[in-house]
């Protein structure tokens, strides 16, 4: 069994980790946090991978391959959706929101991103479905030691996040194991 640990700071209004993905389904054993104000803890669990179809430099068209029928994984690409950008030139993992979903011919989708992208041509795309992304509400505190928030799909990433109403300092950090498949 693989054991792994991720962590997120920031005095923005977010702080983000990446986990995976895993050659296997993702558990999170234990996190914890500690929020400056009122905010969200969210986990975006990938369901669906694809590819970016086209190198895309801090931009917010994305376009990504898709099926004939212009799906990913057998579904439609939605306005509520999330993708996790696997960024190969160095910028690193992104999870942008879709603003704008457009079909472009050759099994392919444009999609216009909430937020500039950088990625490759080939770069793995990872789908978040908005039924995929779930949140506790949080407040000016710190929580220790909570169980078992999280279950990635199989061989999937999932990105956590901390929301805060303001900016001043917030951090979580947690630990999590693989079970193979």
């Amino acid at each position: 069994m693989k054991r792994g640990m991720f962590r997120g700071s920031g005095t923005t209004a977010s702080a983000k980790a990446y986990v995976g993905p895993e050659g296997g389904q993702i558990h999170c054993d234990s996190l914890s946090y500690t929020d400056d104000d009122a905010g969200l803890l969210k986990f975006y669990l990938a369901k669906q991978k694809t590819s970016a179809n086209a190198a895309c430099s801090a931009s917010a068209t994305l376009v990504i391959d898709t099926d004939s029928a212009g799906k990913v994984g057998g579904a439609v690409l939605t306005t509520n959706d999330y993708v996790l950008v696997a960024d190969s030139s160095g910028t690193g993992w992104q999870l942008r929101s879709i603003s704008n979903v457009a079909a472009v011919p050759s099994s392919t989708v444009s999609l216009t991103l909430g937020t500039a992208a950088t990625c490759a041509a080939d770069d793995l795309i990872y789908v978040v479905r908005a039924a995929d992304i779930h949140s506790i509400t949080t407040a000016a505190e710190t929580k220790t030691n909570l169980l078992n928030l999280f279950s990635s799909y199989e061989m999937m990433p999932v990105a956590v996040e901390l929301t805060s109403n303001s900016t001043g300092s917030h951090f979580f950090s947690g630990t999590y194991h693989v079970e193979r498949v």
